[in-house]
């Protein structure tokens, strides 16, 4: 390797288990020179590149990239993909001021930058979204991204697909005066005849190269005027298996030049121009058949490695050094989510739903219907009954008279009421005469003084507050009727003590908690099941890393990113929850607060173990659902899990909702704090699995390619 080689290549091989890519490959790339690398597509170009950046582990042989193995030096290289990799929801200026923070570019530096390569791609307003720009204009932005950074070796692979002739021919000249102030680049193209304007080029064809030189001097010694005539020569040399001895160039019309066949077992690019005294009559041909007994040595090649020495988020160094990175990544991963279409809906999701819970079930009073049959020919104890019922839990029965019993116990059938009420004809002389006999009234007494109801219970919730609210109303109404004939009552011998837990709490005190924590717990097992292969599709996902960013900077930053969204859901929950509406919240507000947020951290971390592991978004979506819509009713969200069936209800209590609904009813309904043991248990159940969780996907995200 000389000291000129910015990038050095030698007898390296690569293959994806049986189909081998690279064979032996070679190659010098010297400092401040453009090496354009021509082949047809599934040539291992793209490999190439990956291992010269470090994405790919070395298998055998050995790279040099600007005297450092790959990946080290990845902070003074850039690199253009050639899917052009541009995230669709930044804007124009919102891209480069990403790479900006990136490589921690000076502003002046910065702006003298952009102003030069905005004019030289044409960009239009950076106020525009990349995904409102046409093929040709992100491909041109994409080359800025590359160049903002003035960097020593530049990457691009296939730069200048989809532009105009007029504006490829501006490019390639700003590229030539880059090399010529000593920047050096790797292009990969298929426009052949751009490659003339490079000052090395290397034809390469099913993993190996064919030769290696100056343009000009190619065509000169193959007697070819371009460079695609060249390449075809040579392929079908290696089609016909020829070794491309003496004898054999001579009589390929090599007549009139001296042929030096190059040793194999030797890399080739030894006898570049750089540093061999070339005669003109020397042609140099890169054996385009290996022999068969030969193996590439890697002990004999000096000794670099090819594996990047990643360093964990948690080392204290990076913490400090990174950190300006991981800000850049947070104000990245917040403009692409204010951008998406989707943002404000998964945002208010948690709040709308509290206000739609709220308008639906905290009005004062529920109007139950009741059919009346009251048969008294005048007004009684039955018609005083009836018009003194009141409101019990919020729930009000509205009578509606009726002639006779089968047209009130129709109104059940026709579903226009809850329930029917017949008080017979004698019941107020019953009743009389009941409160007079006391015990020793007889059966047609008993009978004609008791008020006989039908339900229909098939509304279950409004059946039974239509028996408690009709039961508590008639204990009223007796009391009221003893204490006119100045009577003692009966009461039955239970008393209801007043405590702190007997508030009078409905049914939709009890059903709100998990409710809440059921939509925040979708919102953003949500976002989180679709971040990270989102990520890992992102156009900058790739060139992020190979600036220098770590998988775990990344992963760490969608936590920061998500939680914020979190905090913002919970503040839109609180205001229309517990300022708009009087919802009962009996604990601290912090205490409540925390454990609410550690649950949309919980379910973030089972978002990302499933995002990092699965790459459709829709089998993710599906997933998600298929996990959340069973705890609806199985984690005691709508149903209390001491009801469900044993031994299941126990495997239920397993489900990522079940404790923390219990817990967070216990703090808002009961007021416990974090003194009691079942509060701290409720926070231990999501605080373990959470970073189990997070653990795994950050695995799963840095394995998985």
């Amino acid at each position: 390797m000389s000291a000129t080689d910015a990038v050095y290549i030698r007898n390296v091989n690569f293959s994806y288990g049986n189909n081998q890519i690279l064979r032996n490959f070679c190659a010098r790339i010297p400092y401040g020179q453009i090496y354009a690398l021509l082949g047809p597509s599934g040539g291992g170009k793209t490999t190439l590149l990956k291992l010269i950046l470090g994405r790919l582990k070395m298998q055998q042989g050995t790279i040099s990239v600007l005297g450092m193995t790959p990946g080290e030096a990845n902070s003074t290289i850039s690199f253009m993909p050639q899917e052009v990799g541009l995230c669709d929801n930044l804007t124009i200026n919102q891209t480069l001021k990403y790479f900006k923070l990136i490589y921690r570019i000076s502003n002046e530096e910065f702006y003298a930058r952009r102003k030069e390569l905005t004019t030289l791609t044409n960009l239009p307003n950076g106020n525009m979204l990349v995904r409102e720009l046409s093929g040709g204009t992100k491909r041109r932005l994409s080359i800025a991204v590359s160049l903002i950074n003035n960097p020593n070796l530049v990457i691009l692979d296939e730069p200048t697909v989809g532009i105009d002739a007029l504006l490829r021919n501006q490019i390639w000249d700003y590229l030539v005066s880059k090399a010529a102030e000593g920047m050096t680049m790797i292009i990969v193209t298929h426009y052949i005849e751009e490659a003339v304007n490079a000052g090395r080029v290397g034809l390469m064809r099913n993993g190996a190269l064919l030769a290696e030189d100056n343009p000009q001097r190619l065509m000169s010694i193959h007697g070819e005027a371009n460079l695609e005539a060249v390449f075809l020569k040579l392929c079908c040399y290696e089609d016909k298996g020829l070794n491309l001895s003496t004898s054999d160039l001579q009589n390929q019309s090599y007549q009139n030049h001296k042929t030096t066949k190059i040793n194999p077992y030797f890399c080739p690019h030894h006898y570049s121009i750089a540093n061999h005294h070339h005669n003109p009559d020397e042609i140099f041909i890169i054996p385009n058949k290996f022999d068969k007994n030969f193996e590439c040595s890697v002990s004999n090649c000096s000794s670099l490695s090819s594996t990047p020495s990643w360093r964990t988020l948690f080392n204290t160094s990076l913490l400090t050094i990174k950190l300006w990175i991981l800000l850049t990544l947070i104000y990245r991963n917040l403009n692409k989510f204010a951008c998406s279409y989707f943002s404000i809906i998964i945002v208010l999701l948690p709040a709308t739903q509290a206000l739609i819970f709220c308008l639906a079930v905290s009005k004062d009073i529920t109007l139950i219907p009741a059919a009346v049959y009251n048969e008294e020919p005048n007004p009684g104890y039955g018609k005083l009954f009836i018009d003194a019922m009141k409101s019990v839990r919020g729930h009000l029965i509205q009578p509606k008279f009726y002639n006779s019993l089968e047209e009130a116990t129709n109104t059940i059938q026709r579903r226009e009421a809850i329930g029917a009420i017949w008080i017979s004809e004698n019941y107020t002389d019953a009743i009389d005469i009941r409160i007079e006999d006391g015990l020793s009234a007889d059966n047609e007494t008993i009978d004609d003084s008791t008020i006989r109801i039908f339900i229909d219970n098939s509304y279950y919730i409004l059946s039974i507050e239509f028996y408690t609210t009709l039961l508590q109303s008639f204990g009223d109404f007796s009391r009221q009727l003893f204490h006119s004939k100045y009577m003692d009552l009966l009461e039955v011998p239970i008393k209801m003590e007043k405590t702190a837990l007997s508030e009078d709490y409905r049914f939709k005190d009890y059903f709100m908690p998990g409710y809440f924590l059921l939509f925040l717990y979708i919102s953003q097992i949500t976002i989180a099941s679709l971040t990270l292969n989102k990520e890992r599709k992102d156009g900058l996902f790739e060139r992020s890393l190979i600036a220098g960013v770590s998988h775990e900077l990344v992963f760490f930053s969608h936590i920061i990113t998500s939680l914020v969204i979190s905090i913002v859901q919970l503040w839109f929950l609180d205001i229309i929850a517990f300022a708009l509406f009087d919802n009962p919240s009996n604990s601290s507000y912090w205490l409540k607060f925390s454990l609410l947020l550690l649950e949309s951290l919980n379910a973030m971390s089972l978002g990302f173990v499933i995002s990092s592991s699965i790459n459709s978004e829709i089998s993710c979506l599906v997933l998600v659902w298929f996990i959340t819509i069973p705890q609806c009713l199985s984690a005691g969200v709508l149903w209390p899990l001491e009801s469900l069936s044993q031994p299941f209800n126990y495997l239920f209590y397993l489900w990522p909702l079940s404790i923390p609904v219990k817990t967070i009813r216990h703090i808002m309904l009961q007021g416990w704090d974090l003194s009691n043991i079942h509060v701290q248990y409720g926070f231990l159940s999501i605080g373990i699995p959470m970073i189990l969780f997070f653990y795994i996907a950050l695995i799963i995200f840095k394995r998985k390619q």
